[in-house]
């Protein structure tokens, strides 16, 4: 909604723009194409905001000390996790399969450790996503990282 909001003022403030030192009827086909592109970018941005609202987010915040793992639906937090970086081990992007009644799904996502205990976040990014976030985690923190074997 704040998209259509913003979008609506930038409209507005650029037909001020165009109209100024010149009559109305001059400005108008340049209004109203300029506000055809602004609308339609609005409503890509309205999709892609409602579909993260309800299909939830993930934020993931790492500072020198701890990590956490919140998410959001319908932009209310309903689940957070933190965890002391010291604490953390074996961080890894894993693929695996998750059988279903019907058939079989494939997964993947960052695993680590925390004492016994697995716990994995990005599960809807790609494998090259998944290692330059692993680098960048590593950049704030040096966490443990498990090295693939080959063969």
């Amino acid at each position: 909604m704040l998209l259509v909001a913003v979008g609506v003022v930038g409209i507005v403030a650029l037909q001020v723009a165009l109209t100024h030192g010149r009559s109305n009827q001059q400005a108008l086909p340049a209004t109203v194409s300029v506000f055809r592109v602004l609308q339609g970018a609005d409503a890509v941005a309205l999709i892609y905001s409602l579909a993260t609202i309800f299909t939830g987010t993930m934020v993931l915040t790492i500072n020198s000390t701890k990590l956490s793992i919140a998410y959001f639906l319908l932009g209310l937090c309903v689940r957070r996790k933190s965890f002391y970086n010291a604490a953390i081990r074996n961080v890894r992007y894993v693929r695996w399969l998750e059988e279903t009644r019907t058939r079989s799904v494939e997964r993947s996502g960052i695993r680590f450790q925390v004492g016994l205990k697995d716990h994995t976040f990005g599960t809807s990014i790609t494998a090259p996503q998944a290692l330059d976030l692993i680098d960048h985690m590593r950049m704030i923190y040096a966490f443990p990282i498990v090295e693939e074997r080959q063969g």
